[in-house]
This record gives C-alpha cells, structure tokens and sequence, in this order.
C-alpha cells in the first residue's frame, strides 16, 4: 500500500472548502482525491429504518444523476448505504473519516472509492484509532466540504447533528429528509425539525421534481 497524502494547510492542494472553518485542520491524510466544489453531504444514523434505507439509496442515486459528488463518513448504515449507491450510479464520494487514512472501518469499500476516483480523507495521522471525540470533530469537515447537507435520518446522539451543527455555523444549507413520526431511528431528525422550523425539509416518496426543486432553491453552488 502506498503511503497517503499529506496536505499542510499552505499547500496549494489543500481543499478551499475546510478553509471556512474557524479551525482547519493543519495537516489533513488523503488517499485517492480531495473532494470537488459540486459534492453534497448525505449523512445519517448507523442504524437507519428500512425507510430511511431507501431514501438514502434514492437521494444519493438523485444527486449523482444531477452530477453531484457525494460526501459522508465511513461507517455501516447510512453512509455505507451513499458510498454504495453512488459507486452503482458512477459517481465519484469521498470519506472523511476519524481514523488513520491506513485503517479505515470499512477497508473494502475506502479502496473501492479511491480506485473511482473519490477519496478517504482524516485530520487523524495514520495509526489512529478513531475516538468519540476524532469523530465529532471528524462532523465540521463533511459540512465544510459540502455544498449542502442533506440528512437521510438520524437517531438521537448520532454524529449527524454535529455535523448539521458545523454546516449552520458555516452558513451552509441543511436539508431535512421528512421523518418518520414514530421509528426510533429518526428521533433525532424529528428533533431537528422541532428545534430548526427554518430547515428546508424534503419528502422521500413521490417524484423527484419537487424534491429537488426544493433543494436547487437553497444550494448556491452547482456541480
């Protein structure tokens, strides 16, 4: 395996997006790529419902056939689930992750986006087993790097709301995937639509004119 990447914050092929933090990562690890301007972050719940399954396949297959890149974490569940569903749609997605680049949580796959053009990327030097604490800080960097996040589902105390945290503090859009009113997995989405009435929410069901539509409304950057 060849060694990664190293990327100090002065060099020229440090991302622009991460700039926009108030904390930038000095040195950040990358295999493969570095994400493009026109990616959107689709995140959610380790354990999502089946219905939550099924629009994290459905918007992240959207995104792509729009041209968009896709950014989430690496991890079983949601993020598993948009990796995939881009790769099958020929798309391009980057990991941001809170382990050492050299150990990723789902090694198979890490490889298979890098050979596709995408990208695993962390703050954390190889070697690093990732931590409760390398993961929440692992959040800023998704929303950074993205236009937009959009959230498939998340349960209460998932990474998600770190990262719609991090995108409100960098004023970036945050899309709401309607929950469902009951299933635990979408706790946490249906606390964010009670505490943030002023996120843009999205249907998973129907066609995907309106859905979109919605979401071209509040993305000022194009792919």
């Amino acid at each position: 395996m060849t060694a990664p990447l190293r990327l100090e914050r002065d060099d020229p092929r440090y991302p622009a997006s991460l700039r926009a933090l108030t904390d930038p990562p000095p040195t950040l690890w990358v295999r493969g790529t570095t994400p493009v301007t026109g990616a959107l972050a689709i995140v959610g719940t380790r354990a999502p419902s089946e219905r939550g399954r099924r629009a994290a396949a459905l918007l992240t297959v959207e995104a792509v056939d729009r041209g968009w890149g896709t950014v989430a974490g690496l991890a079983a569940g949601v993020d598993e689930i948009v990796h995939e569903s881009t790769l099958a749609a020929n798309g391009r997605s980057w990991a941001f992750i809170g382990d050492g680049v050299d150990a990723p949580e789902l090694p198979a796959l890490a490889a298979r986006l890098t050979a596709t053009g995408g990208g695993i990327l962390s703050e954390q030097p190889p070697g690093t087993t990732a931590t409760t604490n390398s993961r929440r800080l692992r959040d800023r960097l998704q929303a950074a790097s993205a236009a937009a996040v959009i959230v498939v589902e998340a349960s209460d105390g998932c990474g998600t709301l770190h990262t719609v945290a991090a995108a409100r503090r960098l004023g970036r859009p945050v899309i709401l995937v309607r929950p469902d009113p009951e299933h635990p997995a979408a706790s946490g989405s249906r606390a964010l639509a009670a505490a943030l009435p002023d996120l843009v929410m999205v249907d998973a069901d129907g066609g995907s004119s309106a859905r979109w539509e919605r979401i071209d409304n509040v993305v000022s950057v194009r792919p």
